[in-house]
This record gives structure tokens, sequence and C-alpha cells, in this order.
């Protein structure tokens, strides 16, 4: 835009301003101020993510490189003629037009990878590891694991569990899927075999605990020797103990 008159001492005169002739000869030379037009990086839902002013025909400045979860920036597309739309590298260089701009973000979206962890399991564990984008369904494969000695309680992917069959949303991350397991409880039985004091009580031990042998009983004419654990055979003396 026009900006006045300079004369050639560098006074400067705005236009239709008076000038009272002191010599023979004068030169004015125009002034031009650079117009400044308004800059704008959006996402691609129009969502601002920085904006400004830049001179006409001066290099614009960039603003960090975006970022969005899910997905992996590519380049910016911008309408510098009506319905022309050109690629542009983010820090490349780009003179100001003489018009506003408006930078449009594009995206690829991420893929991730999703795979299962049977934590022990002896049959039944999907082998398979697959990649699916960010936010679509997966659905979690409908094979139950088995483990001995244990229940299977689902699948975790480290913040919530999942049946099989179940449907979520890929987040913004590889995903393990870790089988979930919950130890069977069995009853530890005493049978007196015909002591004189009332044998202890059955109570319920988890599969591969610790479980202490209850105190011994009395019996006429018998000294106690022990409680013989049926399945193997051995004796085992009070207070005594066994995996269950």
């Amino acid at each position: 835009t026009f900006a006045g008159w300079k004369d050639s001492e560098g006074k400067s005169y705005p236009r239709g301003s008076s000038y009272t002739v002191t010599k023979a000869a004068e030169t004015f030379e125009a002034q031009w101020k650079k117009v400044s037009h308004q800059i704008r990086f959006v996402d691609g839902d129009d969502k601002v993510l920085s904006e400004g002013t830049a001179d006409y025909n001066t290099q614009i400045t960039w603003p960090s490189k975006p970022t969005k979860e899910g997905y992996t920036f590519r380049n910016w597309i911008v309408e510098l003629d009506k319905n022309e739309w050109d690629e542009v590298e983010h820090g490349a260089e780009f003179p100001m037009r003489d018009q506003d701009i408006t930078f449009i973000a594009q995206w690829s979206i991420n893929s991730y990878k999703i795979s299962y962890d049977g934590n022990g399991a002896a049959m039944g564990v999907p082998a398979e590891t697959v990649e699916q984008n960010y936010q679509t369904d997966y659905t979690i494969d409908t094979v139950v694991p088995t483990k001995t000695g244990y229940t299977f309680q689902g699948w975790s992917d480290g913040t919530t569990t999942y049946q099989p069959g179940a449907v979520f949303k890929v987040p913004a991350r590889d995903v393990v899927l870790t089988a979930q397991w919950k130890a069977n409880s069995h009853q530890v039985k005493y049978d007196g075999n015909g002591g004189k004091t009332s044998a202890p009580e059955s109570k319920s031990a988890d599969y591969n605990s610790n479980v202490s042998v209850a105190a011994g009983l009395e019996k006429d004419g018998y000294l106690f020797d022990g409680w013989e654990q049926i399945s193997t055979g051995k004796v085992l003396t009070p207070g005594a103990s066994f995996v269950m």
C-alpha cells in the first residue's frame, strides 16, 4: 500500500500534504508498506492449531509440527488459486502471497499390533499378531484358553479385562492381551479313622498354595502317627505342609 512521498533530504510527506518549493529541482520517491495478511494452520476438521500474520513476500514462520493421537502428520495443503490446491512440506520456504492463507494439515492413520499372552496357559492361546487401524473395532478371539488348576477370567489390555468375543476400539498403541487367571479352590478333608476326638473340619485351599496339616487326634490304645495323604500315601505330621 502507498505510504507517502520522501524528498531528496529524507523527509516524508503524506499524500495531499503541502510542499514549499525552495530549490530549482526536487525528486519525490514513492514509499510503500507491505500488506500484512492473516495466516492460519488448521487441522482437517478446521480446528485452529496456530495463527498469526505475515507481510507480503516475506518468508512465513512455521509453527511446531502438529501431532494428533493415532495419526502421523504428512504435509499441508493450501488453496493459492481458486479451487487449486498445492501440497506444502512443513518447514519449506514459502513467501507470503498477497492474500490470507489457511494451511490444512494432512494425516495418515496409524495401525497398531494386537497380540495375545497366555500367561502360563496350556492351550487355547491365539498365536497370530494382527495390525488394525486406530479406533477401528477389534473382536477378541472366542477361544477360551486353559491352565491346570486355574479358571480363565478374561483378557486384559492393562486397564480393562475383556471376555472372549468382546469388541473394543483400537487405541493409539500396540496392545498385548494377557490372560487373567483365578486359582481353583478345593477342599482339604480329614478322616479321623476311629479317633476318640473329632476330626478337624474341612477347609478350602487354592490350587498350588501351601497347606499346613491340622493337629493330631487321640484314640484309646494308640499313639497318633500322622495324617496319610491318600493321593500319595505319604504320612504328614501335624504342622507339616503340602502344596495343594
